[in-house]
């Protein structure tokens, strides 16, 4: 099923809000003049408010494994909005993630 191709500007988070930061960005394909994201993909979060009772936990990094099947570039497959994110941090069940704000125009498989 399709779904937009996510560009180095959409809005990706861990499940306590922190913002992450792609670290893997195709040269070869941009989307309203901005890269799009490439898989496997390696968020750095910054700003998580995560805590607990032994102090501040929060996440690193956000990672995504999968992305389009169909388009692909030299670099590796594109990240889309629907794609499962893992939060990875001190703890072993750290959460999800989620990905907003992205372009509304190119889709893909």
């Amino acid at each position: 099923m399709a779904d937009h191709i996510v560009q180095k500007s959409a809005l990706v988070t861990c499940d306590h809000q922190g913002q992450g930061q792609p670290q893997l960005l195709t040269s070869r394909v941009k989307i309203g003049g901005e890269p799009a994201v490439v898989v496997p993909q390696s968020y750095s979060v910054v700003a998580c408010p995560l805590t607990t009772n032994a102090g501040p936990a929060p996440c690193a990094t956000i990672t995504f494994a999968k992305g389009t099947t169909r388009v692909k570039t030299v670099e590796g497959a594109l990240l889309l909005k629907g794609s499962q994110g893992t939060a990875i941090g001190p703890l072993p069940a750290q959460g999800g993630a989620s990905i907003n704000a992205v372009q509304d125009t190119v889709s893909a498989e």
